[in-house]
């Protein structure tokens, strides 16, 4: 786990890709993910979870996920998530149809099946899709 000085928390891969790619520039500030405020590279602190040491260079996993194009964090983040976790399915909501078409691109680069013109009995019953993307509208909540 890793902490920025803004305190929000993200993965050890996740922060070290941030590094290397700031480094490959002779950067020493990265920009938060979630509030993008600049945090100086040697003041973030990295925490165990457990009595294990922080990994080290070496120690870093050998291939962090590649994503073709350029999305944004949050998007390439969310294509990271989704080949993280292998064959298992992924429903995406959001209220902005601007963000789910930019949504789709990008799953379309990095050649994840995807629709959102089927029902979602059937996305997740017999699909080869790996994605399932929904606006967020009065009907998406049934829940009464």
């Amino acid at each position: 786990m890793v902490i920025f000085l803004c305190g929000h928390i993200f993965c050890y891969p996740c922060v070290q890709a941030m590094v290397e790619s700031a480094s490959k520039h002779h950067a020493r500030t990265i920009k938060c993910p979630t509030c993008r405020e600049r945090v100086n590279i040697s003041d973030i602190s990295y925490v165990s979870e457990s009595n294990s040491t922080i990994p080290t260079a070496q120690e870093t996993p050998p291939a962090v996920i590649s994503v073709q194009g350029s999305w944004g964090t949050k998007i390439e983040a969310l294509i990271r998530c989704i080949f993280s976790i292998g064959d298992a399915k992924s429903i995406i909501f959001s209220q902005w149809n601007d963000m789910l078409e930019i949504v789709s691109r990008a799953l379309t680069a990095n050649n994840i099946r995807y629709s959102n013109q089927i029902t979602l009995s059937e996305f997740t019953h017999g699909s080869q899709l790996r994605a399932y993307w929904r606006t967020k509208s009065k009907n998406a909540n049934t829940a009464k």
